[in-house]
């Protein structure tokens, strides 16, 4: 980027019902973006900060309001600038929302998943697993570029690093007490990792368990105790290295929201429980191309878990399908296609 700096303003939120997903896929933008010399400012409501705590550390300015939308656009409009663009994440947020922010940046870039809402937007990014741009022809101007599909995921760059070393790991057949990775959501809805946490310590299973959730999670008193009753699980709390440990284990248990992305780059079998309706299409594409098990109930997991441990062809099938999924450069991807724009 020649000349000043180009500056990004954000606007996405997280909350218990809408999960950190948003926010950490932005963040992954940013950073990219700061580190080709972007300024990055994020606009947000407090709850996001406390759902996402990477979001207090991140080194990007960050303002935060406890009111509704109007209070957010003040809160722009005190910051007085004229951003090079305005990316918005946010399922609340659509067309006449996205106008009214014009007057804040000379280009906007829409993340969505959903593609269910018309949008005013210069580009749009929707990294769902066979997704098309043809989902958005009437619900874009004319003028907008899409990029759609999987080669647009916003994962952070680690996870294209430890790609090989991962894949190289899925190479060696299921050792005997398989490591499994236990990562259901920044919010843990309902503290259903703990239900599943239970439920594997009450199966029985020569298995070992890395276990990551937020420390503000409703499981998180639960998880403590079994860990401390337990010595194959292992707790994380609030990660900073999702890469290493997905690298590091051999199947895992999870959402069908964007981590899911992450452990397709990452070549790690998955049972994924559709924990929100916005889920059910990632879910259902990935499985239809083989790369996951969707699993119906909380209560199949345990079955679920004991079939792959004992089904290497499976297993196999599995990595194969999601090696060809993603590379994990989908973010390098949307940032050379804004900086196409200076």
């Amino acid at each position: 980027m020649a000349g000043a700096p180009a500056t990004f303003l954000f606007r996405v939120d997280a909350g218990a019902r809408l999960g950190g997903g948003h926010v950490m896929r932005c963040l992954t933008l940013a950073d990219e973006l700061a580190r080709r010399g972007g300024k990055c400012v994020f606009f947000t409501r407090y709850e996001a900060l406390e759902i996402v705590p990477r979001l207090k550390r991140c080194g990007h300015e960050v303002n935060a309001v406890n009111g509704d939308e109007d209070d957010v656009r003040r809160s722009m409009a005190q910051r007085k600038l004229i951003a090079d663009w305005l990316v918005i994440d946010h399922y609340g947020l659509g067309a006449a929302d996205e106008t009214a922010l014009r007057r804040f940046a000379r280009r906007i870039l829409v993340i969505d998943d959903l593609a269910d809402r018309a949008h005013d937007c210069d580009l749009l990014v929707d990294a769902t697993i066979g997704r098309s741009p043809e989902a958005y022809r009437s619900l874009v101007p004319a003028h907008a570029r899409v990029l759609a599909g999987a080669d647009y995921a916003l994962l952070r760059p680690e996870f294209a690093a430890l790609r090989e070393t991962a894949l190289a790991r899925r190479a060696q057949r299921l050792p005997a007490r398989p490591r499994v990775l236990v990562s259901l959501g920044m919010t843990d809805v309902g503290a259903i990792t703990a239900r599943v946490v239970d439920a594997l310590c009450a199966a029985d299973l020569a298995i070992d368990l890395e276990v990551v959730v937020a420390r503000t999670a409703p499981s998180m008193a639960r998880l403590g105790a079994l860990a401390a009753a337990h010595p194959f699980i292992r707790l994380h709390h609030d990660v900073t290295n999702m890469a290493e440990l997905m690298a590091a284990c051999d199947l895992a248990i999870g959402a069908g929201g964007q981590t899911s992305l992450e452990r397709c780059a990452m070549g790690l079998p998955s049972l994924i429980l559709v924990l929100a309706d916005n889920q059910r299409f990632y879910a259902a594409a990935l499985a239809e191309r083989g790369a996951v098990v969707v699993v119906s109930q909380q209560s199949e997991v345990q079955h679920f878990l004991e079939r792959l441990i004992h089904n290497q062809s499976e297993i196999s099938k599995i990595i194969e399908a999601c090696r060809g999924l993603l590379d994990g450069l989908g973010t390098q991807r949307v940032a050379n296609e804004i900086s196409h724009s200076f």
